[in-house]
């Protein structure tokens, strides 16, 4: 007979607290209902809730440089948390699903090769999400398990 395992809940991930306090305190559930994160008037175009603000904090005062690579990082290190997880084992699925299926920039070839080609490679997308205070970079961000199957696929891919 085995013995009884106690699991644990998994911890409330950020995303889940935002989207309680938009749903159940400021009655703000989504496009269905016409007010989320936009106001959906009925004429012109949809734009920001001009409420989030007050409601979140925040300062306009970030660069909008900032904001992309921020956002870029924020799916990289959520790709790096699936291959931890055993989601995906390929970088070349994580590349090819984060453009076509996210929507990641094409530009930077998805998200494993965004953070392969970042300045300094590795080390330097690790270096740089640890100088922001509310990002957590695993240790398996820091020696992950794609990054040396990406190594060693391309030591025996080429003659």
């Amino acid at each position: 007979m085995m013995p009884s395992v106690k699991a644990e809940p998994p911890a409330e991930h950020p995303a889940e607290v935002v989207m309680k306090k938009m749903v159940e305190e400021l009655d703000r559930p989504g496009k269905l209902q016409g007010k989320g994160f936009y106001e959906y008037p009925e004429k012109g175009k949809k734009h920001l809730w001009s409420g989030l603000a007050d409601a979140f904090g925040g300062s306009k005062d970030m660069p909008f440089e900032d904001i992309k690579e921020r956002m870029m990082f924020i799916e990289s290190l959520e790709a790096v948390k699936c291959f931890d997880e055993g989601v995906m084992d390929s970088v070349a699925d994580a590349n090819i699903g984060s453009i076509f299926g996210i929507g990641f920039p094409a530009w930077t070839g998805g998200v494993m090769q965004y953070i392969n080609q970042y300045e300094g490679g590795l080390r330097g997308f690790v270096a740089r999400a640890q100088s922001w205070p509310s990002f957590t970079v695993s240790a398996s961000t820091r020696r992950p398990r794609w990054w040396k199957k990406r190594k060693k696929a391309k030591s025996t891919s080429n003659p």
